[in-house]
């Protein structure tokens, strides 16, 4: 079957237009070609909804600032500093009740040689009097020539989870606080955080596990984890992790996706230190920071100095300290602020309506601006949909459903014009090879091809609703079923050697007698006028395929002399045939409904006939101002 009847079938091309859409949308979302686009239209929500937003209350992010570098400097020499110092700022927050101390530095090796009253055990010490610190260590992926590192039994009997089940990729290797440090530490959480394919940071893992079994949290979930109970019982996997009460969607990679906070509170380190030393000094009443304004909050130390190279791009921001990640998603946790994203069920079923409510219109709608309308409704509704489910944490797909949208679009446009173009007979088909060498370049040049006046028979074909209803009906339907008929009538007319000399409205006309034809015209015209009735049964499925109304034929044959030349105005010609013989062949297909005969044909051309044609004489007539009578015919046998 020709892919144009196929075509011709409205379910069949929607059926087209959504598998190749969909195939060509999943398969370049899957290659990661609408990412980068994508990652930057989640950027601009982000922006555009969270950069007022205020992270938690209880959440503080204490930050190694470069200013805080040029002035501890003084003190403490060159980073890395003394850990003394963090003893300090552990002190501080204990003595203000704070509940939670994080550190985004990762402590690995002891500064000194022996623990005794050195820096290590002034950091030791003030840990385990506070009793809720959390210390970083990190997971890595060892080369392939290494086997990694098994943790501690130690390590592994404080720190890891109970996890009834885990989806995600195993690290073999790991740094971990110095053995004296973790061992005083109330958690030890992760702090690495894989960027986007464009260098942003997003998401982060709230838990990972060891290649030997255990399942550990990140620094934001071990800091979390003790405020909501859930003691060591977890689960993760790759669409939502759970913890205590809490059910944390993920992102179908295993990936939490962040939620950031455009107003945060900070303080710099220098601050810290400088108020517990006027405490010390025994300034209680009057330090440069009440200790008192922490009380209950969960603090996050990490370094903002572009020096101290953790300083990461973000959905708000090319240049934000790296702790800030983990206190957007301390915060979040806190308060079940979670961006929830489309499950891919979700997203197929967005991606098949969008597609399919772009392509219907246009192949239904009789009116192309109007088909338009409605797809171009949908992408605006659905573009503002996006923005508005945003501060309700809903992330939408934009970039993918446009593509769709556009690609329906076009396919349905193009099938949509190859389709009329089945339907609408094109002059230059419509002309036989015999005759095709001659017309070759004349339309726009009436010098190429001489005038002439030649003997033909001329054919007038119309084409009659049997319902009588076109007014009544659809436009674009009258149209469609128009062009389908005449095409089929067309391709007849081809097939008996004859050329299409004009479509006007519900009738076409065409001739026999020019060159490579002139021999027999008459038969020749009858012929295709016997095929065309032989035809009439096979259009009408065709059209009650498409739900179109049922039609007839009339059919008027005139044999005689007639003009033919290139006629038309400059830069438009078509070359015809005019004369009162090749209009009286129109007017005898306009008595056919008046005689009930599908075919009439003139005396001239029944002269013209074989002998064997079976023929019946109809009437005497006089035609318009001719003042002659003729006798006209139709054929006896059934058609």
């Amino acid at each position: 079957m020709r892919i144009g009847s196929l075509l011709r079938s409205k379910t069949i091309s929607v059926g087209f237009i959504v598998t190749t859409t969909l195939l060509i949308t999943l398969s370049l979302q899957s290659w990661g070609v609408f990412s980068r686009i994508e990652l930057a239209s989640f950027d601009h929500r982000v922006e555009l909804f969270r950069s007022d937003r205020e992270i938690n209350e209880n959440v503080v992010i204490v930050l190694i600032d470069d200013v805080s570098l040029q002035e501890l400097n003084q003190d403490y020499g060159r980073w890395p500093w003394p850990r003394a110092i963090y003893a300090e700022l552990i002190d501080f927050f204990a003595l203000a009740g704070a509940q939670g101390l994080a550190f985004d530095i990762l402590f690995s090796e002891q500064q000194d040689v022996e623990l005794t009253d050195g820096n290590d055990q002034q950091l030791v010490e003030a840990t385990l009097t506070a009793g809720n610190v959390v210390h970083a260590m990190q997971l890595l992926h060892a080369d392939r020539e290494s086997s990694g590192t098994g943790l501690p039994e130690e390590f592994r009997q404080l720190f890891g989870l109970d996890a009834d089940h885990f989806a995600g990729p195993a690290y073999n290797d790991a740094l971990l606080p110095f053995e004296f440090l973790y061992l005083v530490s109330q958690g030890s959480g992760f702090v690495e955080i894989v960027p986007d394919r464009d260098g942003v940071y997003r998401r982060i893992r709230l838990f990972n596990r060891h290649s030997d079994g255990t399942v550990l949290p990140s620094l934001a979930a071990a800091l979390v984890l003790p405020l909501f109970g859930a003691g060591n019982s977890i689960g993760s996997g790759l669409d939502a992790a759970q913890f205590a009460a809490s059910q944390v969607p993920l992102d179908g990679r295993g990936n939490y996706l962040i939620n950031p906070y455009g107003r945060v509170q900070t303080v710099p380190i220098a601050q810290v230190i400088r108020s517990m030393r006027q405490i010390r000094a025994g300034d209680v009443d009057n330090p440069e920071l009440d200790p008192a304004q922490f009380n209950g909050k969960l603090v996050l130390l990490g370094a903002s100095a572009i020096g101290l190279l953790d300083v990461k791009a973000t959905a708000l921001g090319a240049k934000q300290a790296g702790v800030l990640l983990h206190a957007y998603t301390v915060s979040n946790l806190l308060e079940q602020d979670f961006l929830t994203t489309l499950d891919g069920i979700s997203e197929l079923a967005l991606l098949l309506f969008i597609c399919c409510f772009s392509a219907i219109p246009i192949l239904l709608a009789s009116r192309l601006s109007i088909a338009v309308l409605l797809p171009v409704a949908i992408g605006i509704v659905y573009l503002a949909a996006v923005y508005i489910a945003f501060p309700f944490n809903l992330v939408m797909p934009v970039t993918p459903i446009v593509f769709t949208q556009l690609l329906s679009l076009m396919l349905a446009l193009m099938i949509r014009s190859y389709r009329q173009s089945l339907l609408i007979p094109q002059g230059a088909s419509t002309i036989p090879a015999s005759s095709r060498s001659r017309l070759e370049g004349v339309r726009n040049d009436p010098a190429r091809l001489e005038a002439s006046r030649e003997s033909l028979s001329a054919m007038s074909v119309g084409i009659r609703d049997v319902s009588g209803s076109r007014e009544s009906r659809d436009p674009g339907q009258v149209v469609a079923s128009l062009n389908l008929c005449i095409a089929e009538l067309a391709g007849v007319v081809n097939d008996n050697g004859g050329t299409i000399d004009q479509v006007i409205g519900d009738s076409i006309t065409a001739y026999w007698g020019t060159a490579g034809n002139s021999a027999g015209h008459p038969q020749l015209a009858l012929e295709c006028a016997r095929q065309l009735c032989q035809q009439l049964p096979s259009i009408n499925e065709k059209l009650a395929a498409h739900q179109y109304s049922q039609v007839d034929l009339s059919i008027g044959i005139h044999s005689g002399k007639a003009v033919l030349g290139n006629i038309g105005i400059p830069g438009r010609y078509d070359y015809g045939s005019i004369g009162a013989d090749v209009d009286l062949a129109r007017q005898l297909q306009v008595l056919c409904a008046q005689y009930d005969c599908p075919i009439l044909l003139s005396e001239s051309t029944r002269r013209g006939l074989q002998p064997t044609v079976s023929l019946s004489r109809v009437d005497e007539l006089k035609i318009s101002n001719n003042t002659d009578t003729f006798t006209v015919y139709t054929l006896n046998e059934p058609f």
